[in-house]
Formats: C-alpha cells, structure tokens, sequence
C-alpha cells in the first residue's frame, strides 16, 4: 500500500505546523516518501536519523551518555545512554508486531531517543505504520486519527 504524494505532502505541512513551521522542503519530502514505501523497518533508524537532521541540522541519536540528556517541558525522558538505543530497539520490535500506531507514537515520544526532532520523526514512523500495516491511504489529518486512535486506546470511541 502507499499514501500519494499529494497526501504526502499535506501530512508534512500537518506534521511541520504542530512545530510551529511552514511547509517543507523537497529533501524532506524525498526522505519522507522513500521511508514510507520501504517495505519494513531494516535500517530505519539511519533513515529516521537522516530525515531529522534534514529537519534539525545537528540532530542525533541519545544513545551514549556523552550526548545532552533532553527535557520536554517539566518531564524528563530517559537519561542518554545504551538503554535508549536498548528502548528503541524493543519499539521497533513493537512495530513490526504490528502494535498499535497510536501506542508505538506515545512510547516513541516517551523515550525521546533524539536531540531533537522526536516529533516529526514519530510522526514519520507513526505514518509508515498507518500506510504498511493499516492500510491508510490519506483522506484524514494526522490529528483526527491520532485523537480517534487515543479515544479508540481508551475505550471511549462511542462518544463519537
């Protein structure tokens, strides 16, 4: 399955406007296109990497515990170190199981594996997995589909 590059595109100036920015450039989109019709995860974190130093120059992986620990507002992730990479390992594990997208979007955020760019980059992955294992095909703003995917995770989809 595939999204086209039309969706592609309004799910980046989606993805880039919850960052406070606008559009995106052709480099991140090439990046973006050829990670969503990858047919599995071998390598992605070279790929996630790569797209997010695209979007952030000087972005990179909190996997030794030389690089800058993160904060997200008053939370603190996980210290930088091995157990990052250890952590993303076991959510691109979940993946390929076929967890839920919305869930592997929380853990992702959660671990914060990046110096920047956890967002657009889980958003990135949390796509790769609506395209590949949910068949998605566009028609629904990211944030219609993770609220739906969040209100479905807690059992109050009824509501809708």
């Amino acid at each position: 399955m595939a999204i086209d590059k039309t969706q592609l595109g309004m799910f980046l100036t989606e993805s880039n406007m919850i960052e406070g920015n606008r559009g995106y450039s052709a480099r991140e989109f090439d990046l973006a296109h050829s990670f969503i019709n990858r047919m599995d995860l071998a390598n992605s974190t070279h790929d996630l990497l790569e797209f997010a130093q695209i979007c952030e120059p000087g972005v990179q992986w909190r996997f030794d515990h030389t690089v800058p620990n993160v904060r997200i507002g008053t939370e603190y992730p996980p210290k930088s170190g091995p157990e990052v990479a250890d952590a993303l390992i076991r959510i691109l594990g979940m993946v390929r199981d076929n967890a839920s997208p919305y869930l592997i979007h929380r853990a992702y955020l959660k671990l914060h594996p990046l110096t920047d760019c956890n967002g657009r980059s889980s958003r990135l992955l949390w796509l790769w997995q609506m395209v590949n294992q949910q068949g998605f095909s566009g028609g629904m703003s990211f944030l219609e589909c993770h609220y739906r995917q969040s209100l479905a995770h807690e059992g109050r989809l009824d509501i809708l």
